[in-house]
């Protein structure tokens, strides 16, 4: 019912060699398990009223990560630095090629652990994943939430 999600602090190939195996985040492997918990009812994701404003980043990173964990061609981690002052929601490992996704769960897309990241490591692909439309500037690629299992072929374009 639940999936470990491990942390990685290095980047490097594979990501299976830099797994912390002490820290990890726990998912569902069903995002109506995290909605029960939290007692959201449909009604108020509807709606989207004020009561929904504190767990719509967790549903909509519950969300990607189903989508992704469905993905068999890639390893799933997230990243944090040393000091845990940023965090990435995922690190994928597709092909030997490292692409960190950042998710946000709005309109609002600033991204200052993804930002964090690129800085350190300066990574040919990153993916921010949210309400916005499709989208590419400079090596950033926006897909929106509904899409997120597709970015295989999005970034493969």
């Amino acid at each position: 019912m639940i999936y470990k999600l491990y942390n990685v602090k290095n980047i490097s190939v594979p990501l299976l060699s830099e797994k912390k195996e002490s820290i990890f985040k726990v998912y569902f492997n069903d995002i109506g398990l995290l909605s029960r918990m939290y007692k959201v009812e449909y009604e108020s994701i509807k709606e989207d009223g004020n009561l929904l404003s504190n767990y719509k980043g967790a549903l909509a990173e519950q969300f990607v990560f189903q989508q992704l964990n469905c993905l068999d061609s890639i390893d799933l981690y997230y990243w944090s630095t040393v000091k845990n002052t940023a965090e990435l929601d995922f690190i994928v490992d597709y092909n030997n090629t490292i692409i960190p996704i950042e998710v946000k769960s709005g309109l609002n897309v600033k991204a200052k652990s993804l930002a964090s990241y690129i800085n350190k490591y300066n990574p040919s692909i990153c993916i921010k994943c949210s309400l916005l439309n499709f989208n590419i500037k400079d090596n950033i690629f926006s897909i929106p939430l509904y899409a997120i299992n597709q970015f295989i072929k999005v970034i493969s374009k």
